[in-house]
């Protein structure tokens, strides 16, 4: 059966792990939504740090790499029953169908470029503003990090980043706002956590956004997180978009530090990512 599907990914799956994952797709689809899906269908994504997933004809298939993305797959599926009604884009329809697989409808569109960021930024502002409006219990037993914690997070980061490779103005950035107190006073919100431009789905043919998937980490934090992916993936403009139509959502002054904020937490993930990227 080598061949008769795609896998995309980091060369860590073997081949014959490939057929045998392929082959578990198949008949665990068959077992619990859809028994017409065959091999050829089946697309392997090994590109996620947290996930394993499978794209099966109109369905897509995520398998937690470890016992905490388990226990996070789980959470995300409850949760987005709960705000799913709120937003004005569709989330993933995935249900739990076992201690770290989740099955539900694919989701279409492409990762969001910068050239369409124009075309999605009043509806991703409204999305984000009706996110962070929702009451925190709406996200029953969140994450809700402690600032210290964040901070020693933080601190660990700088750390390991104190390395060659790592870009010196993004850890200089962590090193002032760690020492910032005032960088660190924020009003906590419901966020999506992990909202890069891959998480942005864009259907190219309708010219509008499609979706937006992958709320594992989604947890009670600080708003600003939600833009940082944003000026990491798409640029300072684009962030600086996303942050006025996103104001104007919310109706109240976002704060002098707010925007700070955001490039605090896009340095952060970009140290994250040279890091966990091996310096490359």
């Amino acid at each position: 059966m080598e061949g008769t599907f795609e896998v995309v990914g980091r060369e860590k799956l073997l081949a014959e792990d490939a057929v045998v994952a392929a082959s578990a797709a198949v008949g665990l689809l068959a077992s619990a939504r859809d028994a017409s899906v065959s091999m050829s269908e089946i697309q392997i994504f090994d590109t996620g740090w947290d996930f394993r997933v499978f794209k099966a004809a109109k369905w897509v298939i995520r398998v937690a790499r470890n016992s905490v993305q388990s226990a996070k797959l789980s959470a995300e599926c409850a949760f987005l029953d709960e705000i799913r009604p709120a937003l004005t884009v569709p989330t993933p329809d995935s249900l739990e169908y076992a201690p770290g697989v989740s099955i539900g409808h694919w989701l279409p569109g492409c990762d969001l470029v910068n050239s369409d960021f124009v075309l999605v930024q009043g509806v991703l502002a409204e999305n984000l503003a009706r996110l962070h409006r929702l009451p925190l219990s709406t996200l029953q037993n969140a994450p809700a990090p402690s600032l210290s914690d964040t901070r020693e997070k933080v601190a660990m980061v700088l750390r390991k980043a104190a390395v060659p490779g790592v870009m010196s103005a993004d850890v200089e950035t962590l090193k002032g706002g760690l020492s910032d107190p005032q960088l660190w006073s924020y009003e906590p919100r419901i966020v999506h956590a992990d909202l890069a431009a891959c998480h942005i789905l864009f259907d190219k043919a309708k010219g509008r956004m499609s979706g937006i998937i992958d709320w594992a980490d989604a947890r009670i934090d600080d708003p600003a997180i939600d833009f940082a992916g944003i000026e990491r993936d798409l640029g300072d403009e684009a962030a600086d978009r996303l942050v006025a139509a996103y104001s104007s959502q919310m109706k109240t002054n976002l704060g002098e530090r707010f925007r700070e904020r955001v490039h605090f937490r896009a340095a952060w993930a970009r140290v994250i990512e040279c890091l966990q990227g091996g310096l490359s």
